[in-house]
């Protein structure tokens, strides 16, 4: 099957899935609270600790397409600042959070463009994520957010493109897999495994509860760490594989806490191996040597310019990731 090299353009779209079967399904009514008084969310306990406690740092996936990943920490311990480095450009975030610590909004600079973001909550659970460009009025995304029994968010809908993320999960609340619809054509399906005991580094973010600037960014809430990944675009409802990571050739290296250190893939569609690396603070047991490593991938990567790599994941905005799966059903 004939590759199609794509050169990354954006907004990161990071997506999971399992179907929980005869699961209730709950509509959530938006809320605006401004005053932050809603219930707390699952980063605020023991916030006056929060700068001394384990967290990410960094993880490097540049190989994969999905870029190094970098978080800086306010004086409260939250993540204020995330910056997504692809070698020849970037995404930052800057984030704002309400008196109860949740995320409320955040400015973005996309690859030198400027968007703005706004969340919106009922209680604990966010409900509406909008995103504004402020240069150009008529790029906006308005996504409505739904939740099955559990609080899992298994819905997102932006019903003005008429565009539409489904996730569903483990019984361990990791999900699994993410289904992308333009009006009702399914356009691609991104699944993940979780066989191994790997705990999941994004949760040791404090202040991200979800990952607001991708569609189906609920990879931040899973438990666990993907063991593999199988990713599929349509073609009038034909699927074609773009990766496939082989489960008998994944390892995963791990340090104190059982946070990952590093994970080779092996990805059985390019033939190619690919590798993660992670940098945390303040965890005993996740320094030194892999502080090193990462840093000089940093450096390499660093020194690509627009270079064409295979993306594991599509980025950009809406239109954008339905012109990219466009041209991938092109090249096979």
């Amino acid at each position: 099957m004939k590759k199609y090299y794509l050169q990354l353009s954006g907004l990161l779209l990071f997506s999971l899935i399992i179907l929980i079967s005869c699961q209730k399904d709950i509509k959530v009514t938006e809320v605006n609270d401004p005053s932050g008084e809603g219930a707390p969310s699952r980063n605020t306990a023991n916030r006056s600790n929060l700068d001394n406690t384990c967290r990410l740092l960094a993880y490097d996936w540049s190989a994969g397409g999905s870029g190094i990943w970098q978080f800086h920490y306010n004086e409260k311990g939250l993540a204020d600042q995330w910056t997504i480095d692809y070698g020849y450009g970037t995404i930052e975030e800057t984030m704002h959070y309400d008196a109860s610590d949740r995320l409320v909004s955040a400015d973005e600079i996309y690859f030198g463009s400027n968007y703005v973001y706004q969340l919106y909550y009922s209680d604990k659970l966010l409900t509406r994520l909008t995103r504004t460009s402020l240069d150009i009025p008529d790029d906006v995304l308005d996504f409505q957010y739904s939740y099955n029994s559990k609080g899992e968010n298994i819905r997102q809908d932006d019903d003005n493109s008429d565009t539409h993320v489904v996730m569903d999960y483990d019984e361990m609340g990791n999900c699994t897999r993410t289904d992308i619809y333009f009006g009702s054509d399914l356009y691609y399906s991104d699944n993940y495994t979780f066989e191994e005991p790997i705990r999941n580094p994004l949760l040791n973010v404090p202040g991200i509860e979800i990952g607001f600037l991708s569609y189906g960014g609920t990879y931040v809430s899973n438990k666990r760490w993907f063991t593999t990944n199988r990713t599929l675009i349509y073609d009038n409802g034909v699927p074609f594989l773009i990766n496939d990571y082989d489960p008998s050739r994944t390892n995963p290296v791990t340090g104190n806490h059982n946070f990952p250190s590093t994970l080779n893939y092996f990805d059985r569609v390019s033939g190619a191996s690919l590798d993660i690396l992670f940098d945390y603070d303040n965890c005993e047991g996740q320094s030194g040597q892999q502080n090193r490593s990462l840093h000089a991938n940093r450096n390499r990567h660093a020194n690509r310019s627009n270079q064409q790599i295979h993306p594991a994941l599509f980025l950009g905005s809406l239109k954008s990731i339905k012109e990219q799966i466009e041209q991938r059903k092109m090249g096979h």
